[in-house]
């Protein structure tokens, strides 16, 4: 496609349309570029690494402090392992939109490919 742009404003380097066409192309470069990054970018393992340790070391003092209380608060301990549950999902998920429960819709790139190819036939 960008062949296509540049042998078209080259014919007409005045042409309004060759230069929309060609700005458009190289802006829907631009943005195919920056889905790839931000689809191959990830929280690096060390960070979720960081996370449960963290998280350990929370559930270690809950539990650290309810032995060493009389009474055990029973529901706040389960409402922090729940927590912490949920947050770990979520940031794994919301890191890896092609999987999970989040999934990220393909669907207007397909419409683009599909308008493209009728453009193309004309």
């Amino acid at each position: 496609m960008w062949d296509e742009a540049f042998a078209a404003t080259e014919n007409n380097p005045l042409s309004v349309p060759a230069g929309l066409f060609a700005t458009s192309i190289n802006q829907l470069i631009d943005i195919k570029t920056e889905r790839d990054i931000a689809i191959s970018n990830h929280v690096p393992e060390i960070v979720l690494l960081g996370l449960f340790l963290f998280a350990v070391l929370a559930i270690g003092i809950l539990g650290y402090g309810n032995g060493l209380a009389a009474t055990h608060a029973r529901y706040p301990a389960i409402i922090l392992c729940i927590v912490i549950t949920i947050s770990f999902i979520l940031i794994i998920d919301l890191d890896r939109p092609n999987r999970g429960l989040t999934k990220v819709s393909q669907e207007s790139m397909i419409d683009l490919v599909t308008i493209i190819n009728k453009l193309s036939k004309e």
